[in-house]
């Protein structure tokens, strides 16, 4: 079973329901990092880069740094989920 846990606050959520996940068919895997631009995070996105970059199926790893007090941009989220198979939002500190 999947579970998809939204962590934005009510007034900032688009979807009532998240779409089904499906199985990504591509040859390469694009990622997506969003950081939120705390000193942990940012060495944390180095090292998943290095590390996602390492494995074959991994075509492409995007950095985004976002603000951590603020809402993220829905023009952001919307180039993130248009370009990437995953994506990872990482807080860090």
């Amino acid at each position: 079973m999947t579970v998809i846990l939204d962590p934005r606050a009510e007034e900032f959520r688009r979807l009532d329901e998240p779409d089904e996940l499906k199985p990504v068919e591509a040859l390469e895997i694009n990622v997506s990092i969003l950081n939120s631009r705390w000193a942990s995070m940012t060495r944390i996105a180095e090292i998943m880069d290095e590390q996602l970059l390492a494995h074959p199926r991994i075509g492409r790893v995007r950095h985004w740094r976002i603000k951590h007090s603020e809402p993220t941009p829905p023009e952001v989220l919307d180039e993130v989920t248009d370009s990437s198979h995953y994506a990872v939002l990482g807080l860090g500190n």
